[in-house]
């Protein structure tokens, strides 16, 4: 289990916590690891009476601040069962504190799977489903459109049961509730039969990857597509993926820890020699695809197995992160821009940034639950932009960032909300209808602001 990074700093009990990736930190006046709804009422009830903030923390993967908080720091990895499992209504009810992986594993020998997986895997339930995290296709919604139902504790000790067909407003506003509305002690989620994937990558110029787009030939081909794109070598790399039954193909060898440790010791040593000579980072960053990737266009790997293995991804080292979703239909004409400017003003400016662009999709969340979703009520896309952190070394991506995001706004873009981005509350009341809903039951169900910090102070006050 990955616990977070907390560390004690004196016997009053404040903690300095930090996130996966070291770019953000804070002290915190107290660590707590409940191990079931008993005590978990204790600390949430006295820090209320006394008007201490509380923000619960899973993995501790988001890159943000979204966790950090001067109050306590809430652990739920003591809560983290399966409470049962309902085989005819195919659905899964799971404390809030199970990692996304270790509930598959459940799940793999009872004969299910969850139905979709975003980058990695080592997160929290509930922390995957209260920042709206997403996989990539066009057939499957963000993965909190799976719940089926959520118990929250609130402020005061209660606990309150919510779902499509009781409470509906809290179970909508709760799907993504940013840790905001309460502490969720367990949710039930839909589960799919286990499933093998047979998943191809491609390698093909960023012009062909427009026109496969524009022709309704990229997103559509498969059930699972994603695409990185690399700027700086002009190349695109469409990884997809379709279902078969488990084993009814032979499995490809995963290939071996030696070897991702060994590609991710190469990339990060040219990225840190492009810290310290940026004008050689475009050229490091051709290098570096090459590498990966080879030199020719046209099919790279075909991969077989279970389907939950084959659609993660390995989190390289230390990164800062912005992620924005924008509808489909006007998705590829954002990402040309990124790219233009990438290429074009910001190399002028001596701005650089690493590869790659990661562009997924999603299904449409339905437009009466879900209420902060990130994906829109039609097909929507992402766009990421990465700046890694070489040996946790600083490096420059704010001026970069800020240009992405200015791009992503033009396209009326919403933030990923475990991510970094600028935006205060009037932005994204035009960008989320439902968002002065959501803040307004947030302030009926905590009217203590105990769920509070200052990632919720600088985007929602």
């Amino acid at each position: 289990m990955s616990l977070p990074n907390v560390n004690k700093l004196s016997h009053d009990g404040r903690v300095r916590y930090y996130n996966w990736a070291k770019t953000f930190t804070n002290v915190s006046s107290g660590f707590y690891t409940p191990k079931n709804e008993d005590q978990l009422r204790e600390i949430i009830v006295d820090a209320n009476a006394k008007r201490k903030h509380v923000r619960v923390v899973g993995a501790g993967h988001s890159p943000s601040d979204i966790v950090c908080s001067t109050g306590h720091l809430v652990s739920l990895d003591k809560m983290n069962k399966m409470v049962s499992i309902d085989h005819e209504a195919q659905t899964v009810t799971v404390q809030a504190g199970i990692r996304y992986n270790q509930l598959q594993v459940i799940l793999e020998k009872l004969g299910y799977s969850l139905p979709i997986v975003g980058s990695i895997s080592n997160t929290s339930v509930a922390g995957i489903m209260s920042t709206c995290t997403h996989g990539s296709s066009l057939q499957h919604q963000v993965l909190p459109g799976y719940i089926e139902s959520l118990r929250v504790m609130l402020a005061d000790g209660s606990i309150v049961t919510c779902s499509r067909t009781r409470q509906k407003d809290v179970f909508s506003a709760a799907q993504v509730s940013l840790g905001a509305l309460g502490v969720i002690v367990d949710l039930t989620l839909r589960v799919v039969p286990a499933f093998d994937l047979i998943a191809t990558q491609a390698a093909i110029p960023v012009s062909t990857l427009f026109e496969k787009w524009k022709a309704n030939q990229l997103w559509e081909a498969a059930e699972f597509v994603r695409v990185h794109v690399f700027p700086y070598a002009n190349r695109a790399v469409v990884w997809s993926a379709n279902k078969v039954n488990p084993n009814s193909v032979p499995h490809t060898p995963k290939q071996s820890n030696f070897r991702i440790k060994f590609n991710s010791f190469i990339y990060e040593n040219l990225l840190y020699i492009g810290n310290l000579f940026p004008r050689f980072m475009p050229t490091l960053q051709r290098l570096a695809y090459h590498f990966f990737y080879g030199w020719r266009n046209g099919h790279l790997s075909t991969t077989v197995g279970p389907g939950f293995d084959v659609m993660q991804m390995f989190c390289f080292f230390s990164q800062h992160v912005t992620e924005y979703s924008v509808p489909l239909d006007t998705a590829s004409d954002a990402l040309e821009q990124v790219i233009n400017y990438t290429i074009g003003p910001a190399l002028e400016q001596g701005i650089y940034t690493h590869q790659p662009l990661e562009v997924r999709v999603a299904a449409p969340t339905p437009e009466d639950e879900c209420w902060l979703s990130t994906a829109s009520k039609v097909p929507t896309c992402y766009i990421e932009s990465i700046m890694y952190r070489p040996y946790h070394s600083n490096v420059k991506y704010e001026s970069y960032f800020n240009a992405f995001e200015e791009i992503m706004c033009g396209f009326n873009g919403k933030p990923h909300w475990a991510k970094e981005f600028h935006l205060n509350k009037n932005q994204l009341l035009e960008l989320h209808p439902n968002l002065s809903k959501w803040l307004e039951l947030r302030n009926l169900l905590d009217p203590n602001r105990i769920f509070w910090n200052n990632y919720m102070r600088r985007h929602f006050s």
